[in-house]
């Protein structure tokens, strides 16, 4: 099974001297086949970016979670994925994940969340024009 789904905006953070603030927009849906068995799954997300701040470490996750009764968010290999710093300009990207089991009559939700890792200075990163690719087969 293949599903695709489009996200105009996903998120951003920004940190300053002393403080950060984030954010992360609902994403869209998909809803798997009801199955006996779980399903396997690969998530690749192609998306734009910005990210500026001379010595920043930039990541982004992404996030799957079943809509009732969490967000409990599905674990993902890896975890995140390091970007670049892209000096403000926009760059794209396309990242590979591996979701853990994903249950079939489920409605997921899906996300992406940019962070800053390590930030000595001002620093931001922001993410937009989100497609998300999702691969799922019956184990």
């Amino acid at each position: 099974m293949h599903i695709v789904r489009y996200q105009a905006d996903a998120g951003f953070a920004r940190c300053g001297a002393n403080s950060c603030s984030g954010g992360a927009s609902g994403g869209p849906q998909f809803r798997l086949p009801a199955s006996a068995t779980p399903y396997r799954s690969t998530l690749t997300i192609s998306f734009r970016y910005r990210a500026s701040g001379a010595g920043a470490t930039f990541l982004v996750r992404p996030d799957v979670y079943p809509e009732a009764p969490g967000p409990n968010f599905v674990a993902m290999l890896p975890a995140q994925r390091s970007v670049l710093g892209t000096g403000g300009r926009a760059q794209s990207m396309t990242v590979v994940f591996r979701p853990a089991l994903l249950d079939g009559g489920t409605r997921y939700g899906l996300g992406v969340s940019p962070d800053l890792v390590l930030h000595p200075h001002k620093a931001a990163i922001s993410v937009s024009q989100v497609v998300y690719s999702l691969d799922a087969w019956s184990t």
